[in-house]
Parts: structure tokens; sequence; C-alpha cells
């Protein structure tokens, strides 16, 4: 087999002018690109190197100003005297809107605890504000409603009185579950969640420490982050850009693209050819059946191939 370039037909795996240029994508470039026609590699999006062997991450910009980071990355960014963009001392993750513990807001710089700010009467918003538990009122959760001392004769009488979590004590006197709390017993204990207070959530293991628990008890994660909060997927990183991100993680490739992270090309069955059609590509198999798909990426020309069956007439 022969590839074309620049006018001349070099074998298969040498380029330049004079075909004395040896390049495999798959041992010269790794599988991480593909070779031009002066015999180099052209890396695919997130490698780097003569030999497409180095990966970068979002933290791995290169940079001379803390404004090319904020622009890449996130405003939690900066420029270190290396050159290469990090996140902010209160920030961390893929792009740097992870706050460390008690801080809030775009910046991070906003503190708040649950404990201390919120008087555990409520809870730390995302804006670093408290949303005060039912019963309990005021910036920092510390006005206490009128409270409820209903007599009681059965545990329905208090919870059509006050709510779900309250029962009636042996005294007749309503009174919260053991894990509840709050004038109108609503207030779950330390990561309990829900109307009952029965779901477990915690933000450091039940959501990885990429996401926050929520209100029903179930995992909100960090942009980026999927499943459990346990999977990180950017498209134009982890997918090379040829694919999205799907709610589990995972990618899911463009058409013309495969593998685990949409980093292969489409592998034509034998005896076909990929024949270009307007926008489009056809597979035409050695029978003259066709079958028509979006036009994958376009390859430099000595990677443009075709595979026609002796004798078979190829059409425009």
């Amino acid at each position: 087999m022969s590839v074309d370039v620049i006018g001349k037909s070099c074998s298969l795996d040498f380029y330049g002018a004079d075909c004395t240029q040896h390049c495999s994508n798959e041992a010269t470039c790794s599988g991480h690109g593909y070779c031009q026609g002066d015999g180099s590699c052209q890396c695919f999006q997130g490698w780097a190197g003569t030999n497409c062997d180095v990966e970068k991450t979002l933290y791995q910009h290169e940079c001379s100003t803390d404004s090319e980071c904020q622009a890449a990355i996130s405003v939690n960014s900066t420029c270190t005297q290396k050159g290469i963009c990090e996140c902010t001392s209160h920030s961390a993750g893929p792009t740097c809107l992870s706050c460390a513990t008690d801080l809030y807001g775009l910046h991070c710089d906003r503190y708040c605890s649950n404990e201390a700010t919120c008087n555990g009467n409520g809870i730390c918003q995302g804006d670093g504000s408290c949303k005060c538990f039912q019963g309990w009122a005021g910036t920092n959760c510390d006005v206490e409603k009128t409270l409820y001392q209903h007599e009681c004769s059965t545990d329905s009488e208090c919870q059509a009185a006050i709510s779900v979590n309250s029962t009636c004590t042996q005294k007749g006197i309503c009174e919260c579950t053991s894990h509840s709390a709050g004038p109108t017993c609503l207030s779950c204990a330390t990561d309990l969640y829900g109307l009952h207070c029965d779901r477990y959530c915690s933000n450091k293991e039940t959501c990885n420490g990429n996401g926050i628990c929520q209100g029903d008890g179930s995992c909100k994660c960090f942009q980026g982050w999927a499943g459990e909060c346990s999977t990180y997927c950017q498209a134009e990183v982890t997918c090379y850009g040829h694919g999205t991100c799907g709610g589990d993680g995972r990618c899911q490739c463009y058409n013309g693209w495969g593998g685990e992270r949409c980093n292969q090309t489409d592998v034509l069955p034998v005896g076909s050819a990929l024949v270009q059609r307007g926008s489009s590509s056809a597979i035409v198999a050695s029978d003259g059946a066709a079958s028509v798909r979006p036009a994958p990426p376009v390859l430099p020309l000595n990677m443009q191939r075709q595979t026609v069956p002796r004798g078979a007439t190829q059409s425009a």
C-alpha cells in the first residue's frame, strides 16, 4: 500500500518529500494523534509532546498572567511562578470551583458553618447564607419560633399537629423522635435528610467530597462530576472533543469516533469504501449497498484512503 504525499506516492508509514520520514499513528504518535505529511505527529486534544505521550490536565495550562488562567479554567485559578495554572488555596477540583470546608460563593470567600454561623438550626447555602429549619428565623437562625407543647394520647395526634417526626410520650406530651429536633421536629440530626430524617448522606462519604447533600438526601455534584460524584468528565478533555458526557460520567461519542474516551476512529468493514457525498459520507459494501452517516473530521491527505474491490466502480 502507498500513501500520496505532496504529489508523491510513499509507502505506508513513510512521509516527507523524499518519503524517508517514518511515522506510525499507533507507535510514533502513541495512538493519541496522527502522522502529518512531513512525518510529524499532530496530537489529539488533551495530548502533547513530540510523540503525543504527555497527557494534559486542566491544571497544566501554561500562563504568564492570572487572567489567562481565569479565562481558561475559572476565577479561582492563578498563574504560578513556574508559569502553570493552579487553584487558589481556598479552592480545589478540576475547575477550581470546589470550595474548601465551610467556604462558599463563586470565589469561595464566604465563610459559613452549619453549627457556628447557623447555630445548628439551619444549613449553609451555596452563597454562604443560612437557610433556617422550620421553627427558626433570623440571619443566623437564632430566633426561635413558638414551641409546640401539644398534649396527646396517640402518635397520630402529634403527627397531625406538628409533623411526621413527632411522637406521643408516656407523659402525654408530643416530642420529636430521636433522629429529629426543632420546634416542628423537622430539623434532622447530622447527616440525616428527608421528610422523615431517615436518609443518610455525607458530603465526604456519600458524595465522595465532590458534591453536597441536598434536602432529600441525594448528592448534588459539583460541575464536571457525575454518578455518585465519583466520576469526572469534561467533554473537551475526557472525550477529546469527540463526544459528550453522559449522566453517568461516561463519554457518548459522536458518529465516526469510538472507544471509552472517543479517541479512536471507526474501522471500515473489510471490502468496503468510505465515499464522501456532500456533507455526509457513505460506507459502500462490496455488494453495492450503502449506509450514510455524518462526515467524520477531515484528516490530512495522507490519512485518507479507500479500498474498492477489483472491478468495482466508485461513484462520486
